[in-house]
């Protein structure tokens, strides 16, 4: 019988050599993630690969919160968001538990994860209005460029992510073949790329609405 197995890794990009969730295996329930650090690969996911509007993140999330809401321990998750400088990205997953599952989860103030008031506010406004929306679906990419700023605790750690993002996600983002050899080609010169297809895009855009006679 064939098994399919999920494989993991990297929950996050390379951070200076910081190492994030350090207790994680210390706290790992026979071979399973504890309901925090399983919440906190959720909120990692939205962010590393693009999706932060993936209602299924958000219906997992929501499942492990209520099934888990007594005994959580959210002292260890606000402690690590901090420390780990996760506390935008589980913010932003934990504001669309609370819309989706509408009040049926006990939650404590999340302030502490996200204290600016600012992002705090564009955040929840950005969610309300794509989370449900129909026109989200065919405009992902552009959604994710003005959510990716949302989802980091400080304005420059997600441009060094842009510079250094993955090699998938690169592939992801443009449409390219992946671990071909023109997308490695591309890769290795993606700052150059990522230039070129942002000039492009914006040519593109503005030719398209140019009035015509």
């Amino acid at each position: 019988m064939d098994i399919g197995i999920d494989l993991h890794f990297s929950l996050d990009f390379k951070r200076g050599g910081r190492n994030i969730l350090p207790g994680l295996w210390r706290r790992l329930n026979g071979s399973l993630l504890s309901c925090e650090d399983s919440l906190f690969c959720l909120a990692l996911h939205q962010r590393r690969f693009g999706k932060p509007l993936c209602l299924k993140n958000v219906i997992d999330a929501g499942l492990i919160l209520k099934k888990y809401q007594d005994i959580l321990d959210w002292d260890y998750l606000f402690k690590e968001a901090r420390s780990g400088r996760m506390g935008s990205s589980m913010f932003f997953l934990l504001e669309q538990v609370k819309i989706v599952f509408d009040g049926e989860i006990r939650m404590p103030d999340l302030k502490p994860l996200c204290p600016s008031i600012i992002r705090r506010k564009l955040a929840a406004s950005f969610i309300r209005r794509n989370i449900f929306s129909v026109s989200a679906i065919g405009n992902a990419k552009k959604l994710y460029l003005k959510a990716h700023f949302l989802l980091y605790d400080d304005f420059l750690e997600p441009a060094v992510y842009v510079l250094n993002i993955p090699q998938e996600q690169f592939a992801k983002f443009y449409g390219l073949k992946q671990n071909s050899e023109n997308t490695n080609s591309l890769y290795r010169k993606r700052i150059a790329y990522i230039f070129y297809r942002s000039i492009r895009d914006i040519f593109r855009k503005s030719r398209h609405e140019q009035p015509h006679d």
